[in-house]
């Protein structure tokens, strides 16, 4: 189980709601993220007001993030476990871990921190 942000159906702010889910399992082509950053933009607020169809109900809003890699699918390679990444496009980063496909993954340089944006919240584990 993970701790995430979940909406149940769009509307005001007061349907984010913080839920115990399942942890998601890599996939072929996926990866596991530890988020440790998440991103806050203005299409979160499309998808949380319905503006923006979400692909099922309940989701996990959220559009990027940063974190580690903790698990890698079938067929990924060039990529291990331990990596630090940031991601975006893929719904789900309101949450402690994310299933990311390989191709929305953007490896960080060592040298650059994850505390890099003014508009990132702080996963606390």
């Amino acid at each position: 189980m993970m701790r995430a942000i979940q909406i149940q159906k769009p509307g005001a702010p007061e349907v984010l709601q913080l839920s115990n889910v399942m942890k998601p399992s890599a996939k072929k082509g996926e990866v596991i993220i530890k988020n440790e950053l998440i991103g806050l933009n203005y299409v979160d607020t499309y998808y949380r007001n319905g503006s923006y169809a979400a692909p099922t109900l309940p989701f996990i809003p959220g559009m990027e993030g940063a974190g580690t890699i903790t698990e890698i699918g079938k067929d990924v390679q060039n990529i291990k476990v331990g990596s630090r990444i940031a991601h975006a496009m893929q719904l789900g980063s309101y949450a402690e871990f994310s299933a990311v496909p390989l191709n929305r993954l953007y490896c960080l340089p060592s040298d650059v921190s994850f505390e890099c944006c003014p508009t990132t919240i702080r996963i606390t584990h």
